[in-house]
């Protein structure tokens, strides 16, 4: 699969975050790696690919959309991937005038220095 996003875009992705609705042209439900599969099995691979950023090992592969990608890089594009998917999270916080969102992003500064 050739890159689907001009390399240009990911310092204003990095710097603002993710869009919602974007989807790989050319891909009939418009993104790969969906599974079906358990919570637990998911959450396993979850932790196990977190673990290996954590580590900094070597990437077997270039990213599909971006190429050759720096270790930093691609934490704050996973971090930043997290929280479009966690933006759609209702928290149900006790202050209406902080989003969900928000209180994600502050979470995330709180415990990652990539991410702000």
């Amino acid at each position: 699969m050739g890159r689907f996003v001009d390399w240009g875009s990911l310092p204003g992705m990095l710097r603002n975050g993710l869009r919602s609705g974007v989807r790989i042209p050319g891909v009939k439900e418009g993104t790969y790696g969906q599974a079906n599969e358990s919570t637990e099995v998911a959450l396993a691979k979850y932790r196990k690919s977190i673990d290996r950023l954590g580590r900094g090992d070597a990437c077997l592969h270039d990213s599909p959309a971006f190429g050759p990608m720096s270790l930093e890089d691609r934490i704050r594009l996973n971090l930043r991937h997290a929280e479009l998917h966690l933006s759609f999270l209702d928290y149900g916080g006790s202050d209406p005038a902080v989003s969900s969102a928000d209180r994600v992003d502050q979470n995330v500064a709180a415990r990652h220095p990539y991410a702000r």
